[in-house]
């Protein structure tokens, strides 16, 4: 098992990341200017999957606070903070 490290565009709502079999988001955070997600993976994994990451900003209207809730993150320069959530596999 090993961290990896995924980049999520918040101004796309419904990001899809292709990663190892299993993938568990750990957090989000800003990194030069990015936001990125850490996810614990099995590097050993043979097979990939298509894995949902939802990402809504501060007071936007949404259904997907449903999903299990990974983390926020304020990119620097912009006012909006952007909320991020696992919406599992596609």
């Amino acid at each position: 098992m090993k961290v990896f490290k995924y980049n999520i565009d918040p101004k796309t709502p419904e990001n899809v990341i292709d990663c190892p079999v299993g993938m568990k988001p750990l957090s989000v955070t800003e990194q030069s200017g990015k936001i990125v997600m850490w996810a614990v993976v099995d590097d050993q994994a043979t097979k990939n999957e298509l894995h949902k990451i939802h990402v809504v900003g501060t007071g936007v209207d949404s259904n997907i606070l449903m999903y299990p809730y990974v983390g926020s993150v304020q990119v620097r320069g912009e006012s909006t903070a952007y909320h991020v959530f696992d919406g599992g596999t596609v």
